[in-house]
């Protein structure tokens, strides 16, 4: 991506989001990439496609792609039935394990036409409103009541009723670890809609690096009342951990199974959040972590657990090092 000539030095290239980790409904303006490697010859190659033997590897664009996404720091190990490679993402490099052969990599988006463009733009006008209504309602929570074209923009906390089945369910859940003396006396429902959509991406990404539906609990949340409205807005900010709870599991956001523990560092200011977190695959915690372990100890750029724990076997503290894997779903005021 060079130019010569003028006052012109360089060239880049813009995209929009990777498609394989955006919603459904945005998903036709989203980018399709393709992943290349260089033969001996100087022919580019995608992965999948057969090489001159006819022989192909174990990866496509499409798992390399996802791959990538996971951890652009990171690296794949991968083979073709005779050789085995690494490809690091880093350096844009393949590297044959028993050769030590360098080949480039690329990656590259899937060119439209201006024309296929235009007619993509007509396609997408003649699909009705109610069409477009079903997808965008498809991942906003159905006790929200907000119109698709407002989903992304919205905000507001709504107090829930003490006699509904939703209240009576956090209450329930709050005092199961949470003396009855110390009643909730209010409920608000957190309805943000950039942070739902963001924990919604977060989540099909988690699930299909997974391969299985992702663990998900309603875990507890205290802290000092200053920070209160910027986690509603803003979700939860790691960068913030260890004023009150310290560091001992990691430098990440805790979170806890139990109210009681979580009321401990409320600093009695008499409220407390519910958050819905993505705990997904979790090891044992390290005050020296800012980010979880590798599942494979020889693999250090491979798989990283998800979070952390204080405890492998009964876990009541998660550590989350991703503010997309936690949505702060309830504030809870309480005596």
């Amino acid at each position: 991506m060079n130019v010569s000539g003028g006052n012109i030095s360089s060239v880049q290239r813009l995209t929009t989001s990777s498609s394989k980790n955006s919603p459904l409904n945005i998903q036709e303006w989203t980018t399709i990439w393709h992943w290349y490697w260089q033969d001996e010859n100087g022919i580019w190659k995608e992965y999948g496609d057969p090489d001159r033997r006819g022989r192909r590897s174990e990866l496509d664009s499409d798992m390399v792609e996802e791959r990538y996404l996971e951890n652009p720091d990171g690296s794949i190990k991968f083979g073709n039935g005779r050789h085995q490679y690494i490809l690091y993402f880093t350096d844009m490099q393949q590297m044959n394990k028993k050769t030590k052969t360098m080949r480039d990599v690329r990656r590259r988006p899937t060119f439209f036409h201006p024309k296929d463009t235009k007619k993509k733009i007509e396609d997408i006008k003649k699909r009705s409103s109610q069409a477009s209504a079903d997808v965008s309602k498809s991942f906003v929570p159905k006790e929200w009541n907000v119109s698709e074209k407002d989903v992304y923009g919205h905000y507001q906390k709504t107090v829930i009723e003490q006699s509904s089945q939703e209240f009576k369910l956090i209450d329930k859940l709050f005092h199961t670890t949470m003396p009855q003396g110390r009643s909730i006396k209010s409920l608000e429902r957190i309805e943000n809609g950039e942070l739902w959509n963001s924990f919604c991406l977060k989540r099909d990404q988690m699930k299909r690096k997974l391969g299985k539906d992702v663990d998900e609990c309603q875990l507890f949340h205290g802290t000092h009342v200053d920070n209160i409205e910027a986690i509603c807005r803003q979700g939860f900010d790691f960068r913030f951990s260890g004023k009150a709870v310290g560091t001992l599991h990691g430098k990440g956001s805790y979170f806890s199974t139990e109210a009681g523990y979580s009321d401990s560092y409320t600093v009695n200011c008499g409220k407390m959040f519910i958050a819905l977190t993505l705990v997904g695959d979790f090891s044992k915690g390290n005050q020296s972590f800012v980010r979880p372990p590798p599942k494979i100890d020889s693999e250090p750029h491979g798989d990283l657990f998800d979070s952390c724990v204080d405890n492998v076997e009964n876990p009541k503290i998660f550590v989350i090092f991703d503010v997309y894997q936690v949505y702060p779903q309830y504030l809870i005021t309480y005596e």
